[in-house]
């Protein structure tokens, strides 16, 4: 399982991720002590329909100053940072890879944001440095699929919450249990760090871990209508995101788009109350 955790954070870390980024922002005329969270869209906000799924998962979550949000798979933390920029809400993100975590910190600090959001490495199978009932809700945003153990995520996400709080999963799920799923995609190079589930399955391991299912949404279709709609900058969206998933990002996101496209994966998301 270590070995397994260990490959995971290696396919996210980049030692040269930060300067890249910083580079980038320079070359655009920004001032990286005085950042706008606009300013990072393209680069922490590269899961499915980007800035768009995250605003609508914030109007879901329907947070307050007054509340504390657990973000899980906080990556470079750009929906967390929206998430407190717009709700007042205080968040914090745990995620697997520590260089990840990092980067995080520092863009909330030139977002200006670091009081309002802090960044934890850690497993999110095994959240044991938050006590039970810690958080006002929680979302997951394109995690599970490197998750192997999900009972003891979706287990440890219910633990962390408290009684009635939301837990909003925006994630990539298998639709078709008959595919062959061709990789690299943009969270594995290969199957054996990429554990997709489908939506029943899914379904079941929440409702054993505590939580009762609000709504499931498909956001297949408008995912696919996103990429199509991204072509149009396409030189530099691909530069973007070669930045954030390496030299071989093209692929990753034909492959990724072939695969929604053919229906053997989904985009769904899902809302959940703990009881």
């Amino acid at each position: 399982m270590h070995n397994l955790k260990k490959k995971v954070e290696n396919h996210y870390t980049n030692n040269n991720l930060l300067d890249a980024i910083e580079l980038a922002l320079k070359e655009q005329g920004k001032d990286l002590n005085n950042l706008k969270i606009e300013d990072l869209n393209a680069v922490d906000e590269m899961h499915s329909r980007g800035v768009y799924a995250t605003n609508e998962l914030i109007k879901i979550l329907d947070a307050n100053k007054n509340m504390h949000i657990l973000d899980i798979g906080s990556g470079m933390g750009g929906p967390a940072r929206r998430l407190a920029h717009q709700s007042g809400c205080h968040v914090t993100g745990i995620d697997l890879t520590a260089s990840l975590t990092n980067i995080a910190q520092k863009l909330s600090k030139y977002t200006g944001l670091d009081k309002k959001v802090r960044h934890i490495q850690g497993d999110a199978t095994n959240m044991n440095i938050f006590e039970n009932d810690s958080f006002d809700g929680a979302w997951s945003i394109h995690a599970a699929m490197n998750i192997e153990n999900k009972s003891a995520y979706y287990k440890e996400a219910n633990r962390v919450l408290k009684p009635n709080s939301k837990f909003i999963i925006y994630d990539i799920f298998l639709n078709n249990k008959e595919a062959n799923i061709k990789y690299p995609m943009p969270w594995a190079k290969t199957s054996a760090t990429s554990f997709l589930i489908n939506k029943s399955e899914v379904e079941k391991y929440l409702k054993n871990s505590g939580f009762k299912i609000i709504d499931i949404v498909n956001k297949t279709k408008e995912t696919i209508d996103n990429f199509k709609k991204i072509q149009a900058n396409k030189k530099k969206t691909l530069l973007l995101a070669e930045i954030k998933m390496g030299n071989d990002a093209k692929t990753k996101i034909a492959n990724l788009q072939n695969n929604l496209t053919n229906g053997n994966l989904a985009v769904n998301l899902i809302v959940a109350k703990k009881m």
